[in-house]
């Protein structure tokens, strides 16, 4: 192609007016008009002479106007000729560039796949949906520029591979119990950290269970020694109450039955005492005697010549 340029010859008009003169004669009727002072009286002068000066300036933008369109004649023309030249230029540089950006779009889609390829050789022995989630987390489309060097998305890519193995293998340590549930997290952002809180959550959690388990297990125990030692308590005070109530039994003698006969009844304690011979009355007395002291209770029923029998 040809190299083309362009060539332009300009002569400025020369436009000319009596500026000089507007200036001065303007400057000192201004200097008379802002002197003025209109009264009640005058305001009808005042309008009229506000009406005089705004077409003074009304002429003066018209003037304006009409010298810049003047001016401006000869552009409108330029541009207008460039636009049909700009117009012709445009065609071939659509047509080339959508050839270049085909060109570059199948370029960066075959660098794009070679990337892919390096990264499923590369991650081949990773379970498939950290394989995915690792693709979509470290590629980076800078890697698909033509100034993109095979190393950098290499290294990269390696990099992360043996990161992600060093995590699984950390995975693989954790409880049995917690694995499964560290695994989902770790794959949500391929998160280590995020994997190891979600397990001691869960191993926190189990603790307690296991703690409160504990405890009542432990109060049922309790609960269950207190009722037995209870139980056996009873058991010994009803079987020792037994044998002091067999002992009492077989210790004192039965009671002898009434005499018919007037005759005074033989006393089994010695000799008797005054009113030994009396008329007997019998009675139902309830007495609480110590053990201690039972041998007293019995030496002074004898002493008073009393008969007694043990309930």
């Amino acid at each position: 192609m040809n190299e083309l340029q362009v060539n332009v010859t300009q002569k400025p008009g020369a436009v000319q007016w009596n500026f000089e003169e507007l200036v001065n004669a303007l400057q000192a009727q201004m200097q008379q008009y802002e002197a003025m002072v209109y009264t009640e009286d005058t305001v009808k002068d005042a309008k009229a002479d506000v009406a005089a000066l705004r077409k003074l300036r009304s002429e003066v933008e018209s003037r304006r106007k009409e010298i810049r369109n003047k001016c401006l004649e000869p552009y409108g023309v330029i541009e207008e000729q460039a636009k049909i030249l700009t117009g012709m230029i445009d065609k071939p540089i659509a047509k080339i560039s959508e050839q270049v950006e085909e060109y570059t779009e199948k370029r960066k889609q075959e660098k794009k796949e070679e990337i892919l390829a390096f990264m499923r050789d590369t991650f081949a022995d990773l379970p498939d949906n950290v394989s995915a989630k690792l693709r979509f987390k470290v590629y980076d489309p800078k890697w698909e520029n033509v100034t993109a060097t095979k190393k950098a998305y290499k290294d990269a890519i390696t990099s992360a591979y043996q990161a992600t193995k060093s995590d699984l293998a950390i995975l693989e340590g954790v409880d049995p119990d917690y694995k499964e549930a560290a695994m989902q997290a770790y794959i949500k952002d391929l998160s280590l950290q995020d994997a190891m809180a979600k397990a001691q959550e869960l191993q926190k959690q189990k603790e307690i269970v296991l703690e409160n388990e504990r405890r009542r297990k432990a109060e049922q125990e309790r609960l269950e020694q207190e009722r037995i030692a209870r139980e056996k308590a009873q058991a010994e005070v009803a079987a020792r109450q037994k044998e002091e109530q067999e002992a009492q039994a077989q210790a004192v003698p039965a009671f002898p039955p009434k005499q018919e006969s007037a005759k005074a009844p033989e006393m089994p304690f010695g000799e008797p005492s005054v009113g030994a011979f009396e008329a007997e009355k019998e009675i139902a007395v309830r007495v609480m005697v110590p053990e201690s002291r039972m041998e007293e209770f019995e030496q002074a029923m004898q002493d008073l010549f009393m008969r007694y029998e043990v309930i």
